[in-house]
């Protein structure tokens, strides 16, 4: 079954860290929220293959609509969860340089604000979070770019590294 790839900082999921020592039970920090920030009561995310052999596609392409490098955190979610939280998805193109991944992207759609919280629930109860270094996802925007996947001219990513690497 397929998941769903959301980007996330990593620190504010972190369990083990002194500054969520106060919380009980079922809580979780009010910042996890900044990461599953809506529009128009809808959250984007990247539908990724059982095998999950689209990550690092997917995640070159979201990193290189970034304004700087750095480490790409994300939790895979899977998509079966969605009928239990009473979400639906939608198929909607997505904005990055890469025209492939643009068509993996889906909308969480009619979202409440409990739905909402119930997602971040799952997602901190999953305590799964992955993250790509920088130095690794400067390799993969350039093999995006070498590859013919991601348009050059439309990376946001302002690094004198990267500028180098492509030439």
């Amino acid at each position: 079954m397929p998941f769903l790839l959301r980007k996330i900082r990593q620190g504010r999921w972190l369990k083990d860290s002194d500054q969520v020592s106060w919380l009980t039970g079922e809580e979780l920090p009010a910042d996890t929220l900044s990461d599953l920030t809506t529009s128009s009561n809808t959250l984007s995310v990247y539908v990724i293959d059982d095998n999950l052999s689209n990550v690092v596609r997917v995640a070159a392409a979201l990193a290189a609509t970034a304004d700087s490098l750095s480490n790409f955190d994300y939790v895979l979610i899977n998509i079966d969860v969605l009928t239990e939280l009473h979400i639906r998805l939608a198929s909607t193109l997505g904005r990055t340089p890469d025209h492939q991944v643009n068509l993996w992207h889906r909308d969480l759609i009619e979202l409440s604000a409990n739905k909402l919280l119930r997602l971040a629930q799952h997602i901190w109860k999953k305590d799964e979070y992955e993250r790509l270094p920088e130095k690794k996802m400067l390799d993969l925007i350039v093999e995006s770019v070498s590859a013919g996947y991601i348009d050059r001219h439309r990376i946001n990513i302002k690094s004198d590294k990267l500028l180098k690497r492509l030439g």
